[in-house]
């Protein structure tokens, strides 16, 4: 684990995620070693990496995803014939052209799997211990907010009892001179 943050991304914070991503899959590499990279670079997990890369940023870059994805089939199809063995990466959903399936080996298989299998693990666990700390801190703001509330209504209290002797004394005081 790289580092535990709190705070927001920043937009330099989002295109480093986005050029690495981007990197990563021209080089036909998976995005889990982008997010680990990105993670060591932004001091944060590669869970945290991921999730902000599937929930916001990879939205914004989809054309630049498709160039990305065309650039390394073409690299690919200029490589030799022992370069252009299929490499494994995060986009599983992407259909295979006929007859590049036949590339993959049993062990490239089991490995991919193992790979998704540790992706799954590590965003499951390091999310619910990222929304567990997230939730601590909002209870904590929350408790605040509420003292600072209380406070403030007390001060309101107050001030209104104060301002309505007030009002009190200035009738009086009208009455009077009113009276003479």
């Amino acid at each position: 684990m790289s580092g535990s943050r709190q705070d927001g991304w920043t937009e330099d914070e989002d295109a480093y995620l986005a050029d690495v991503v981007l990197k990563h899959i021209k080089e036909g590499s998976t995005q889990l070693k982008a997010f680990e990279e990105v993670g060591k670079g932004v001091t944060r997990t590669a869970a945290a990496c991921g999730f902000r890369w599937n929930s916001f940023v990879r939205k914004q870059f989809k054309q630049e995803i498709e160039a990305a994805k065309k650039m390394r089939k073409e690299m690919k199809k200029t490589g030799s014939d022992d370069e252009r063995a299929v490499v494994p990466d995060s986009d599983a959903a992407e259909p295979r052209e006929a007859g590049e399936g036949k590339d993959l080996t049993l062990h490239e298989v089991i490995a991919y799997l193992a790979e998704l299998a540790g992706i799954l693990e590590e965003y499951s666990i390091d999310s619910y211990k990222e929304l567990q700390k997230a939730n601590e801190l909002l209870k904590k703001h929350a408790d605040v907010l509420a003292e600072e509330k209380k406070k403030l209504e007390e001060q309101y209290k107050w001030i209104e009892s104060e301002y309505y002797g007030l009002l009190g004394v200035l009738e009086k005081a009208r009455k009077f001179s009113a009276g003479k």
